[in-house]
């Protein structure tokens, strides 16, 4: 297991236990790009069977309103708030996002039973001030999890 801070990424993983977090922001200066609003989520493979999953982009470029559905926090395993997204997308620009949501790793624990990772961003903040926060206790030799 291990945390890739620089990147947001975080790996948790067994022989039988592998979970990829994502806390990793848009770029400041390149406008999100190839970018999902997907912060916070992760996803979970258990004896090499996929359970929790990204589902990736399943349109580039022939239809904006499908590309962005599947670049939509909806399509990912994170929180949606009022049917708002993290990073807002510029509609006439497909590969853009706005820089909305500022990322944070809160906290990285590593034991020789257990890992913990908390992160949180602010993507909603123009929501009232929100601020999703989400923390992830995992055993991976024992293949459990708590959220």
């Amino acid at each position: 297991s291990r945390l890739f801070e620089e990147s947001g990424y975080a790996v948790i993983r067994d022989r039988n236990f592998h979970l990829l977090f994502n806390a990793a922001g848009v770029p400041k200066r390149n406008f999100g790009g190839h970018k999902h609003n997907d912060l916070l989520s992760f996803t979970l493979e258990l004896d090499g069977v996929p359970y929790l999953i990204d589902p990736g982009t399943f349109c580039y470029s022939a239809d904006f309103d499908m590309r962005n559905l599947s670049r939509s926090v909806s399509c990912h395993n994170t929180v949606a708030i009022d049917n708002a997204e993290q990073n807002r997308f510029i509609p006439d620009k497909l590969f853009y996002l706005t820089s909305d949501a500022s990322p944070k790793i809160n906290l990285w624990t590593k034991t020789d039973k257990s890992v913990i990772v908390s992160a949180s961003h602010d993507g909603y903040k123009r929501l009232g001030g929100l601020i999703h926060r989400r923390t992830i206790t995992a055993w991976p030799a024992s293949c459990q999890l708590h959220l």
